[in-house]
This record gives C-alpha cells, structure tokens and sequence, in this order.
C-alpha cells in the first residue's frame, strides 16, 4: 500500500510544481520583465514570446531572439526550439539552417519540465 502511494505521489509531484508555476503568459509585462531580468527562464522565454509576436509590445524579432536565447541556453527546451525557427526562417538573426538544427536537436534532448 505504501509503495502505490508512494508511486502515485511521484507521478504527480511533476504536475503539482506546473501547477505552482506563475501564469507567465497573462503575467502584467512590468512584473514578466522583471522577472527576466532576473534570471528566470520561463519569464524570458515569455517576454520573446511577447516580442515575437508583438503582444502588449512592439513586434521586434531582435529583442525576441535576445530573450529566447537567454532562456534556451539555460536549457529551457521550448526557447530551444523558437531559437530554431528564427534561425530557420532568418527572424531577427540571417537564415542559419545548421544553427537551426542546432537549437531544434538541443530541444528535444532537453529533459521534460525545462
């Protein structure tokens, strides 16, 4: 009985800090950049988000590919893969397809939850 709960507690552990996470995309810009800038990878992730596609800011893919850069290279997979699509499709940065596949391989052997 003690080992299934166990089991059952260590499946969800993974969910349950998700669950914890700010809601960084809905998060208010002032408080998302702050937290970029210091050094949190999902807050920069999300503010390249935001100048990708120019939500609550002006669209700028330079500022969009500083940001994603921060965030991959802290090993946070879904800024890996971004940094792959600007580098595929030259936003921001000149086309670059072996920096591309580059960033896409580094994505995917990123652990789960980075």
């Amino acid at each position: 009985m003690k080992r299934a709960l166990f089991t059952v507690l260590l499946f969800l552990m993974p969910f349950v800090a998700y669950a914890q996470e700010p809601d960084w995309g809905t998060m208010h810009l002032p408080k998302l950049r702050q937290r970029a800038e210091s050094g949190n990878a999902g807050a920069q992730f999300y503010l390249g988000v935001r100048y990708g596609f120019g939500q609550g800011v002006a669209q700028d893919d330079r500022e969009a590919m500083k940001w994603y850069r921060k965030a991959a290279e802290q090993g946070f997979a879904s800024a890996q893969y971004n940094l792959g699509v600007m580098y595929r499709d030259g936003r921001g940065v000149p086309q670059d397809y072996r920096e591309a596949v580059k960033w896409f391989r580094n994505s995917i052997s990123t652990p789960m939850g980075s």
